[in-house]
C-alpha cells in the first residue's frame, strides 16, 4: 500500500509507500545508490565503491523529535542543522506515515571541510549535499518509492465543500492515464476509483499550497489480480467440458438405442 500525490498540471510515475522509508544517495541528481531504514542502525557503517565518503550511524530512530541544541555545547564537529539541532527518539505513534524518521550519523573523506555529524530526517527543507572534485553528492531520508509501469497526469482536481464552510463535501480528480504511445482520460472519485494493470487508485484526500492544489490518491497494488480471472476461465471451461461429455453420452445412447 502507498500513495500518489499529483499537483495540478503535473504526473506522476512513483508510488510512496506508507510504511518503508530509505536513505537515497545521489551522485550529480541520479541514484546511486538506496539504504532502507532496516540497515540504518547504531554502529552500522557503509562505504561505496563508487564514492569517496564513509557513512557511520551514530543514532537512528522510528519517532523522531527535533530538540534545540545549546549553542556551543558539544557542536564541535557537527555540520548543516546539526549545529543547532539535535534527534531524540520518543514512542511510536499509531498512525505509521505519523512517525518521523531519522538519524544521526558521521561522514568521512568527503574533503574540504565537509566531514562531520550531520542529521538525516523525513523532509527535510534542504538534502545534505557534499561537492567531491567535479560530481555533487545528495543525501535524502525519505519514503521508499515504487515506480508505476505507466504515468498519471492531473488534469484537474475539484472539491465540493459543504454550504457556508469550508470543510469538503467530495472531490475528484480528472486525470490523464499515459501508457506508452496511449493515453486516454479518467475521473477518479471517492466512490470510483481507477484499476489499471494491478493497481487501484483511490481519491483518499487532497493538498493546498501557494501553487494550487495536488490530488492524493491511495495506492493498492494486488500482484495476484489475474488469479481470480484464471479461475474462473478454468471453471467455465470445466463446465463446457463436462457439458459437452455429457451431451456426446446421450447421444451415443440415442443412437444406439
Amino acid at each position: 500500500e502507498g500513495y500518489v500525490v499529483i499537483p495540478e498540471g503535473q504526473r506522476a510515475s512513483y508510488i510512496s509507500d506508507y510504511h518503508q522509508r530509505e536513505l537515497f544517495i545521489l551522485k550529480n541528481g541520479a541514484v546511486a545508490t538506496v539504504i532502507p531504514h532496516q540497515h540504518i542502525r547504531a554502529g552500522e557503517k557503509f562505504t561505496f565503491a563508487e564514492m569517496p565518503f564513509t557513512i557511520a550511524v551514530r543514532d537512528a530512530c522510528r519517532t523522531c523529535v527535533i530538540t534545540a541544541r545549546e549553542e556551543g555545547a558539544g557542536t564541535d564537529g557537527m555540520q548543516g542543522m546539526a549545529r543547532f539541532m539535535a534527534l531524540d527518539s520518543t514512542s511510536l505513534e499509531s498512525q505509521e506515515e505519523a512517525n518521523l524518521y531519522g538519524a544521526t550519523v558521521n561522514v568521512t573523506n568527503a574533503g574540504d571541510g565537509q566531514d562531520g555529524v550531520y542529521i538525516l530526517f523525513e523532509a527535510m527543507p534542504k538534502p545534505i549535499e557534499f561537492i567531491h572534485g567535479d560530481d555533487r553528492y545528495e543525501l535524502i531520508y525519505g519514503k521508499q518509492q515504487r515506480a508505476l509501469p505507466f504515468a498519471l497526469y492531473l488534469e484537474q482536481f475539484e472539491k465540493t465543500v459543504h454550504p457556508g464552510t469550508d470543510t469538503a463535501r467530495s472531490y475528484r480528480s480528472d486525470i490523464i492515464v499515459e501508457d506508452g504511445d496511449l493515453s486516454w482520460p479518467v475521473r477518479i472519485e471517492m466512490n470510483k476509483p481507477l484499476r489499471y494493470k494491478g493497481y487501484t487508485f483511490f481519491q483518499s484526500s487532497f493538498a493546498q499550497n501557494g501553487m494550487g492544489d495536488a490530488t492524493i490518491l491511495a495506492a493498492v497494488e494486488n500482484a495476484g489480480w489475474f488469479f481470480p480471472y484464471l479461475g474462473t476461465a478454468i471453471i467455465t471451461a470445466g463446465l463446457l467440458l463436462h457439458l459437452i461429455i455429457t451431451l456426446s453420452g446421450r447421444r451415443r445412447k440415442e443412437e444406439g438405442g
